[in-house]
């Protein structure tokens, strides 16, 4: 049972289909375990560290499972918020749960930034996954690329065993 796990199956086949995205994309082993590599650092990056929260409002997409991955990987808490909540309930939840970084989906941006604001929650820290082009500079929001630009797609360093905090 030992060699169990995402990472495991990767290093014995990293070409192999890891999850079919519901836009159609298809994500090999190599390419899910490269972004998640690079969500890690990229979180590390901005100082996160073992037992730091990371809160997500994202619909169910390739990088909400790099992302749970990553977390899992590299002893961060996953905070999974419903998109259905509104602004308040959010802010609740980030400030209750102590994120230090909030990734939210484009279609949440508004209800994302009224908690962002409610909450007090560092905008360096926000990243949005979709296509913001019209908001991102109104708002100093950051597009998720970013979180991942000029990381490296190396297994990290240091790995813990993560996990998911409910609200």
């Amino acid at each position: 049972m030992k060699n169990l796990g995402f990472w495991n199956f990767t290093q014995k086949d990293n070409e192999k289909l890891a999850l079919v995205a519901p836009d159609g994309k298809e994500w090999s082993r190599a390419e899910l375990q490269a972004e998640c590599n690079q969500i890690v650092h990229g979180l590390r990056a901005l100082g996160l560290k073992q037992g730091d929260a990371v809160a997500a409002v994202l619909p169910n997409c390739a990088e909400y499972v790099a992302l749970y991955l990553a977390v899992s990987q590299a002893g961060f808490f996953l905070v999974p918020i419903n998109w259905h909540l509104a602004g308040p309930e959010i802010a609740y939840i980030l400030k209750d749960s102590a994120a230090k970084a909030f990734i939210c989906h484009e279609s949440t941006t508004q209800t994302s930034k009224t908690a962002i604001a409610e909450a007090g929650f560092d905008t360096q820290a926000v990243f949005v996954l979709g296509d913001l082009s019209q908001t991102l500079n109104q708002n100093n929001l950051r597009p998720y690329s970013e979180l991942l630009a000029d990381q490296p797609i190396t297994m990290p360093e240091d790995r813990a065993t993560g996990m998911v905090m409910f609200y």
